[in-house]
């Protein structure tokens, strides 16, 4: 109370703004626009939608990242960095078109090239999806896991779809990481599903080897490299 008997009330302030949702990714190179470097985005799509037709750039994962589809397309060249961090769609989004019969992927290229690499001592990257296919290639697309440079790492980083870990119709480049599903890598060669790929990791270069389901058949000895036959 003041001198007068007067109470004094402390107001209540009521703050209902909604909290925003944190920052999940950050461009960190981008040489045709490098004003757009260290941004950051609240969807690893926000950040691939700012990436011009045509140009290459570099994305960091900040953070995991739960329930997101992203399309890789209009000839962008983005790598991600996938940071010891999960990506993952569990949300059943299909990214495909009308005349496509793919599942319900993390990631769909339907052009351009799409990195996959993994830069963090800490623990080891990821990208999941619960149904299907994590990775869906199309015939004008190409992803490549890891980094060519002559040391694999054969835990990161890590590609897993519960029926494929990569679907690939167009050009796959695996030197890193692990592919997981019930099939790793299924390659469509007109009505013919290639479906068994053996890795040995001690003979990167010379044990890749895809052989046709139906009848054990050595298909393609391609390197690290796998391509619609």
């Amino acid at each position: 109370k003041d001198i007068a008997g007067n109470v004094n009330h402390v107001p209540l302030v009521v703050d209902d703004r909604e909290t925003p949702p944190p920052v999940v990714a950050e461009i960190v190179k981008y040489p045709n626009n490098t004003a757009l470097e260290g941004t950051q985005y609240q969807t690893l799509e926000a950040a691939i939608a700012a990436v011009a037709a045509n140009d290459t750039a570099e994305i960091k994962i900040l953070c995991d990242i739960n329930n997101e589809a992203n399309r890789i397309d209009n000839n962008k060249d983005i790598t991600l960095n996938l940071n010891g961090l999960t990506v993952n769609n569990l949300n059943k989004k299909d990214l495909g078109t009308e005349n496509d019969t793919t599942g319900k992927q993390a990631f769909y290229i339907a052009d351009g090239k799409f990195t996959i690499i993994d830069k963090n001592n800490q623990s080891y990257g990821k990208i999941y999806a619960d149904k299907e296919e994590a990775i869906f290639v199309s015939s004008e697309g190409t992803l490549t896991i890891g980094i060519n440079e002559g040391v694999v790492l054969t835990s990161e980083p890590s590609i897993e779809g519960k029926q494929y870990g990569v679907e690939n119709q167009g050009l796959v480049y695996f030197y890193d990481g692990i592919i997981i599903g019930e099939t790793a890598l299924k390659l469509i060669d007109g009505e013919d599903i290639i479906s068994q790929v053996k890795y040995d990791w001690e003979n990167l270069v010379t044990e890749h080897v895809v052989r046709k389901a139906s009848t054990g058949e050595e298909l393609c000895l391609l390197r690290a490299e796998y391509r619609k036959i």
